[in-house]
């Protein structure tokens, strides 16, 4: 568990990085860190991100009021209800989005729900300030970490990859088909007394590769499926591993190649984060080449195959 001191000392960090882990969990920055939400709720840290969440809504209630030391009756009741909602969902003890706090952060804010009379009211702004910077240490020092590891690696859904998978499949099988049509008609047309031009065509054994573009092509979308990395949307520098859209892999393939639609690409002159989202960019890059330099050497290893097949005859041209 990151303490106090812990976590004030990682934000200070990500600050002199130019920006706060408390601006990435309230969704201020750029994408695709603004999808850190859905991430960390698939990590199961879903209440970290809604403790801090609701503790900024519950300080900007103070923040409406110019002379908080003055505040109706009205005004208490509502910060009054704030405060014990955070009481009762994020910090008594088993509440059901408990947050993993220090028993010191702990006691200062229980502390703090005992002193609920109205005199009081006006301090109790500071009441979770202790338990706010754990919580953001906690995330700064784990959770974040491990998102920005995983928006280098891949930048495709769940969903959009067995799309990408299923895409890569046909057209795989699709290109073994043509090629096995070209093979058959070349086997058939090599063999032929060379007595007219069209069957001399179509005995040169490169006609066998007539289905490559597809089994090459196909091989990509399987790879990109298989890795959750798309090599279309890296060039395009757009990011889909946690686009919530309804949107199809097709309508990813049309726009991102020929349209050139930057589905989720959000660019930002804020130079707080454009190193951070170019340095994820990049990651994608670096990947996706290795990713197609290997998939282009399968590719070229059928092709050698399909050319080496009996018959060998006439020769290459």
């Amino acid at each position: 568990m990151a303490s106090a001191i812990l976590g004030k000392s990682a934000i200070q960090v990500m600050e002199e990085g130019g920006f706060t882990i408390e601006q990435v969990v309230l969704g201020e920055a750029p994408f695709p860190l603004s999808t850190f939400e859905s991430f960390a709720r698939g990590e199961f840290a879903g209440e970290n991100v809604d403790f801090v969440r609701e503790v900024a809504a519950f300080k900007t209630l103070f923040e409406k009021y110019s002379e908080p030391a003055f505040l109706d009756e009205a005004t208490q009741e509502e910060i009054l209800e704030a405060f014990q909602h955070i009481i009762g969902n994020y910090i008594a003890s088993g509440s059901v989005s408990e947050v993993n706090l220090s028993g010191t952060a702990r006691k200062i804010i229980m502390d703090w729900s005992d002193k609920t009379a109205r005199d009081n009211i006006v301090q109790a702004k500071e009441a979770f300030n202790a338990g706010q910077q754990e919580i953001l240490g906690l995330l700064a020092t784990d959770t974040y970490p491990r998102f920005l590891n995983l928006l280098r690696s891949r930048n495709l859904t769940d969903t959009l990859a067995k799309e990408a998978l299923q895409l890569g499949r046909t057209l795989f099988l699709l290109g073994l088909g043509i090629h096995g049509i070209a093979y058959f008609i070349n086997s058939i047309a090599s063999l032929q007394p060379s007595t007219s031009r069209g069957w001399e065509v179509m005995g040169n054994r490169l006609w066998r590769l007539f289905g490559f573009p597809f089994v090459y092509q196909g091989m990509g979308f399987i790879a990109a499926g298989r890795t959750r990395l798309c090599s279309l949307c890296s060039a395009a520098q757009v990011h889909h591993a946690f686009d919530d859209r309804d949107i199809t892999y097709w309508e990813i393939v049309y726009y991102e190649t020929l349209a050139k639609w930057n589905c989720a690409a959000d660019k930002t002159d804020n130079n707080q984060y454009k190193s951070t989202v170019d340095d994820i960019i990049a990651a994608n890059a670096k990947r996706s080449f290795r990713q197609n330099v290997i998939t282009l050497l399968l590719s070229l290893l059928i092709a050698v195959a399909i050319l080496l097949l009996p018959p060998n005859e006439p020769e290459w041209f």
